[in-house]
């Protein structure tokens, strides 16, 4: 599933994963679907833990997953991410520049629970 609440050390976490070769009609949707989820939650109360795959990521796609990124904002207290590298890691920094976001980049999936967990 690309959108999942998952429990580490009684915390609960947003899971969002990209596959690897994703659409762009694909990442969107698993954008819009992960915000919908994040937004139902009370401000400053949400952990996410975003999973990228390999797919590129052009222009147009960079601006529209910036206005979810953007609208969640004030509803996620910590996130963190793994999966970005080379490209990738150039345009993610850009956004999170352009929307003031601080998501901690991990090496993998347990280090980016254990960072989560680690946040009060």
């Amino acid at each position: 599933m690309a959108v999942s609440k998952i429990k580490y050390n009684n915390k609960e976490i947003i899971l969002i994963e990209y596959p690897h070769n994703s659409s762009r009609e694909e990442i969107l949707s698993i954008a819009k679907t992960s915000s919908d989820l994040i937004r139902s939650f009370p401000l400053d109360s949400v952990y996410t833990l975003t999973v990228f795959g390999d797919f590129n990521f052009d222009n147009e796609t960079r601006n529209e997953f910036m206005h979810y990124l953007n609208g969640n904002k004030i509803y996620v207290k910590a996130c963190a991410a793994v999966g970005i590298n080379g490209l990738k890691k150039i345009i993610y920094n850009s956004i999170l520049l352009l929307t003031q976001r601080k998501i901690k980049i991990c090496s993998t999936v347990e280090e980016a629970k254990r960072y989560l967990d680690s946040i009060n």
